[in-house]
This record gives C-alpha cells, structure tokens and sequence, in this order.
C-alpha cells in the first residue's frame, strides 16, 4: 500500500529501551514524521518548520551522494539487491542529518527507512529502474549470493549509527520481487530444496541480517510495519518465507535490541480494537514465533492511525470528498487517545501515500484540517502525563 508513505510516529519510552545512538529519556513521548520528508537537506533547509511542528524525528531514506536527482541508490531501494552498498558513498547523508540534529536538538528519533526493492539479486540494467514485476517475475534471493544483502544491512545499520539515528524502519512488503513467494524463486542453491529446508535457510538469512545489524550498531530498534501478521491468511501465499525470516531476526537479536511491531491495520478505532490486536501480538503471534521466550523479550507493540481512512476504503478520488470523509480533530484525537493507551512506544499515523493529492501532507500543511496539529498535540501531552 505505501510508495511514498507519510507515516506519523509515536514513541513512549519504555523500561529498558537501550540505543547507544541516542539516548531514550524514561518519561518522554516521541513524535515522528515519516514519508515525504526523505532528505534531511530538506529538513536543513527549513529548520523554522521543524521546530514549528510537533515532532520529534523523520524516516530517511539514505540517498547515495553520487545519485542524489533520482534516488536510485538510496538504501531505501537497494539493499535487498545485488549491488554492494558502501559505508563512504553516504558521507553527505550522516552530515547533514547530524547538522539537522544538532540545530534541533529534538529530533532523536530519526529512522532509516530500509525498503523490499529491488527484490532480487539478479543483476539487470538499471535494476532500480526495472523492478521485478511483483508475484510475476521469477527472482532470486536465497542463495548464497545473500552475502551481499547482509553486507548491505551492515552498511545501513553503520550509516544510521553514525547519523545519530534510532535505527532502521524495515518494510517487508514486497512491491519489486516477490522474494517471500518460494513459486517464483530460482537460483542453484534453492532449486531442489523441499519447502522445510527453504525455510530454515530463510531463517539462517534472517540471523545474519540480525548479528549483522547489531554487530554495526549495539542497541539499534528495528521498526517493522509488519511483523507476523504477515503469516495471516490473508497475506499467504506471497508471503510464505516472511514467517521463517522473522524467526531469524528475533533469534539472532541481543538483549539491547528492540523488535517493533508496527501491525500496519489503519482501520483500528476504538480502545476494545486496540486492546485486540495487542493481545493478538503480545500471546498470538507469540506462539508463531520459533523463539516464543525470545519474542516476549524483545518485541514492542506498535499501532497504526490514518485519518484518510475512510476516504480510502469508500474510493474518493475528489479533493471534497476527501476532505469530508477524513475524520474530525475530535475523531482524530480520539483515536490517537486510544492507541496511546495500548501502545507499548510507538503509534504511527499514516497519512500522505500513493493515492490522491487531497490527502493530508504534514510536512507542506497541504490539506490538513484545522485543528490536527492541535489535536495531535493535545494527544501527545496528555499520553504523557498517564500514568
């Protein structure tokens, strides 16, 4: 669903959040714009609208400084991918984003966005030009050649650590390869395997990726849109190996690593919805991890809100009838009021995306309603002072 998302994040500091990026203040709420705000130079460049709206850090995407027009070699686009990333090629990116951080000393909550593209480590011209076609293409992954996507999660976790950045947002919903998908694989080292040794050699993968990760930065969060929900019916059969490769990643995880579970659901409105899905991940989804123990540990319940909801699931296209389907400032601070009750850190609200123009645009204040911005204050500040 998210191309150029705009997601909104809502830290609550919990006991025994260890980062050594930055530090996690016991009490504090954190409020996080993510999506249409990808370049902190665009940040650098109007430092008077960062500090006039209420957040607390960004989802970046690590544009290379040879390839800054077209973004092509962004992490955000690259790391599952053929192409080696190097630590050097994103010197401009940690510079101007510590630049950000220290003239707005707030913003310790910045995220590096770490996306499902390419999807394959086929090499092809111009890769990040032409995407494999999702569920058509047939792509690789698996093999041994996954080295150079461990390399590249090392490289984005060092460029993170080093831009004094919480961590690494990490989106396992495929848009270019299907990698997940084990009907569309190929390559020698998985032709032949049956379906339980594809599984563990997922698995493996997902444990590399993890030491590999925390190797480069101790104490990093990994923020998950989606976790184990992955496994539901719904997102079968595409997403087969998702549940392996999770397994691997919370297995291979230390004791100062946090595991975000962001369960991206925008339709959640009311305390007993929330109250569902967190039990849903916290007992749920722990029976489906192979490292339950582990999972109790580690993971962190997350929530989406979107405001555009509605206009989305009735198909409004119009700037009017989206504006009079979004919810209400009051509607608005509700929701966000019962997420923050079930939420262990974050809430995140979706809320610029792929579809029309009409929908709210935090950053250029296109399209939001009077009364948001307080809203979300309010919110905020009153989360904080709960007990």
């Amino acid at each position: 669903m998210k191309r150029i998302a705009l997601v909104l994040l809502v830290a609550v500091a919990t006991v025994g959040w260890v980062s050594t990026g930055v530090s996690a203040e016991a009490s504090e709420k954190k409020v996080i714009l993510v999506g249409c705000v990808a370049d902190p130079q665009d940040l650098l460049d109007d430092l008077a609208r960062v500090k006039e709206l209420p957040f607390d850090g960004y989802l970046l995407h690590g544009y290379d400084d040879r390839n800054l027009p077209s973004g092509d070699l962004a992490i955000s686009r690259s790391v599952f991918g053929p192409r080696a990333l190097k630590f050097e090629n994103y010197q401009r990116f940690i510079k101007v984003a510590r630049q950000v951080q220290a003239a707005v000393p707030k913003l310790t909550e910045n995220f590096l966005k770490v996306g499902s593209l390419p999807g394959t480590l086929e090499m092809r011209h111009n890769i990040n030009e032409n995407y494999p076609k999702p569920g058509k293409d047939k792509v690789q992954m698996w093999g041994k050649d996954f080295s150079v996507v461990v390399n590249n999660f090392r490289v984005a976790a060092e460029v993170a650590k080093a831009a004094g950045m919480r961590g690494i947002q990490l989106d396992l919903e495929m848009y270019g390869g299907y990698y997940f998908d084990p009907r569309v694989l190929v390559g020698d080292d998985v032709d032949g395997m049956t379906p339980e040794q594809l599984k563990m050699r997922v698995r493996e993968c997902g444990r590399e990726v993890m030491i590999a990760m925390q190797s480069a930065y101790p104490g990093l969060t990994v923020f998950l849109f989606y976790g184990y929900m992955l496994a539901d019916d719904a997102h079968q059969p595409h997403y087969q190996l998702a549940q392996p490769f999770l397994d691997g990643l919370f297995e291979a995880s230390d004791e100062q690593v946090r595991i975000v579970d962001g369960y991206e659901d925008y339709t959640l409105q009311s305390v007993d919805e929330f109250s569902h899905v967190y039990r849903r991940i916290r007992e749920e989804f722990s029976a489906r991890s192979a490292t339950p123990e582990l999972y109790a540990k580690r993971v962190s319940v997350a929530f989406p809100v979107w405001p555009a909801v509605r206009a989305h699931k009735a198909g409004a296209t119009k700037p009017e009838a989206i504006k009079n389907l979004l919810y209400s400032p009051q509607e608005f601070s509700d929701v966000l009021s019962h997420a923050f009750a079930r939420t262990d850190r974050y809430v995140w609200l979706y809320s610029h995306g792929s579809g029309p123009w009409a929908y709210p645009n935090w950053w250029t204040g296109s399209n939001v309603p009077r009364g948001y911005v307080e809203s979300l204050r309010d919110a905020r500040d009153n989360a904080d002072r709960t007990p």
